[in-house]
């Protein structure tokens, strides 16, 4: 029987390294093979990739140089990118995906496509919405996990995080990069515009509030605990997932994912040298706790079992704390990111309140949507989602009417030609293969 797991998480909750670790005990395992079904649909999930990243790239080809096009190889995949199910269709889920331009800003755009795709991943796993994945029966008989981490150590973590884009164009146009220095600026940035800061907590709530809502349904691992105990909690996730380990095999996976960068394509995902229990207590000032004390932190802080707000001695402020206060007391925003390109990008646009700041925001196309936009250009999102909306028509046609009823021939022939007339002589080979290797699978070879 094929494994059906489910991971939630916030983002900066040590979601990512949970996710790791499950892939790593998983492959211990080698009783469990994907059904036919899935692995057709992962190679019709390859062919959607490579087909909507080139009609992307074309779309910019003749708008832009393209030295200047920021697209980090995190959403190459069709289902790369933070996903969820539509709120409002279950049958439906929503791929984000995150777009810059040198000089000219940024955006982020909704691709909509069927449900199985993310079947895709062996681990399903999600940021958003933790009641739809308990109200959807689809859902009903998976294994249910959920990273949580002190919700104050979540917010510290996202003000000095790196999202792809600016890790894109760090690794292309800034050739002697300190990180630290970098990550302490824009830090100092976010921690004093409490607006934003605000925004963020607001965001982190909205999440909390409907995860405490269905709490009971998941098996809850505390980023503490994997930091602090490791090999335990290993063992403990490894036994909620049926694998048995021994020492050595947990031992094994935890020096392959202690304190590093996990994403292939993300190169600042991880801060070296962090990765602390508390560290937070040396960032946010007691401006911080007040605003968290507004919102009434305390219930989440009590809930997952977290010390509560207990406010700082501010004579005894790290350097960085009194840089910060100072700043807030004085009413002014510690901006000292010169790069403009670096300050647009790393502006936290995922996990920040709808609410919280302006952007441009478009109507839903039938398959695609422009979330968030900060483009100086703001019509050339609006034109890239009606642009890209016939090509994801395809993918979720391509996706849907895959069956074992049909002849696999006039199957490919109903997409084949459509999907490569204009595509590079490269991308049609790679297309050509993989419907080769589905026909293999159709055929029972």
């Amino acid at each position: 029987m094929e494994d059906k797991i489910f991971t939630l998480g916030a983002p900066r909750s040590g979601f990512t390294l949970l996710i790791g670790i499950m892939h790593k005990i998983l492959s211990k395992r080698d009783n469990i093979t994907a059904s036919k079904d899935r692995k057709v649909n992962n190679k019709l999930i390859a062919i959607s990739s490579i087909y909507l990243k080139e009609y992307f790239f074309n779309f910019f080809n003749d708008k832009i140089n393209m030295d200047d096009f920021m697209y980090n190889g995190e959403f190459d995949l069709l289902v790369g990118g933070p996903k969820w199910i539509n709120q409002d269709n279950y049958d439906e889920c929503v791929i984000r995906k995150y777009i810059g331009i040198k000089d000219n800003g940024d955006f982020t755009f909704l691709l909509y496509l069927p449900k199985k795709a993310l079947n895709y991943d062996r681990v399903v796993h999600s940021h958003y919405f933790p009641k739809s994945w308990i109200d959807d029966d689809y859902y009903s008989d998976y294994n249910k996990f959920v990273s949580i981490r002190n919700p104050i150590g979540i917010l510290n973590s996202a003000v000095f995080s790196i999202n792809a884009i600016t890790s894109e164009y760090i690794t292309r146009y800034i050739d002697d990069f300190n990180e630290d220095e970098f990550r302490e600026v824009m830090a100092l940035y976010k921690l004093t515009d409490l607006d934003l800061f605000e925004g963020l907590v607001k965001f982190l709530i909205n999440y909390l509030d409907e995860l405490l809502q269905v709490r009971e349904h998941f098996t809850e691992i505390k980023w503490e605990d994997i930091i602090q105990h490791p090999h335990e909690t290993i063992k403990y996730v490894a036994q909620k997932l049926d694998v048995s380990l021994d020492e050595e095999q947990i031992k094994d996976i935890w020096q392959q994912l202690d304190h590093i960068n996990i994403p292939k394509y993300h190169l600042y995902n991880f801060r070296k040298g962090f990765g602390i229990v508390g560290e937070w207590k040396n960032r946010l000032t007691n401006h911080h706790l007040r605003i968290l004390e507004k919102y009434n932190f305390n219930k989440y802080l009590d809930a997952f079992n977290y010390d509560k707000i207990e406010y700082f001695d501010e004579s005894k402020y790290s350097d960085f704390q009194k840089i910060v206060n100072n700043h807030i007391d004085e009413n002014k925003i510690c901006n000292n990111i010169t790069d403009d390109n670096l300050f647009k990008f790393c502006w936290n646009k995922s996990n920040i309140a709808v609410t919280s700041h302006k952007f441009d925001r478009f109507t839903r196309e039938k398959y695609s949507s422009v979330e968030r936009s900060s483009l100086v250009d703001s019509k050339l999102a609006k034109d890239f989602s009606k642009y890209i909306d016939p090509k994801v028509s395809i993918v979720n046609q391509l996706l849907q009417q895959y069956s074992d009823d049909n002849s696999f021939a006039n199957f490919k022939d109903m997409f084949f030609v459509d999907m490569t007339q204009n595509l590079s002589k490269e991308s049609i080979e790679k297309i050509e293969i993989l419907f080769d290797e589905i026909q293999t699978l159709q055929d029972g070879k």
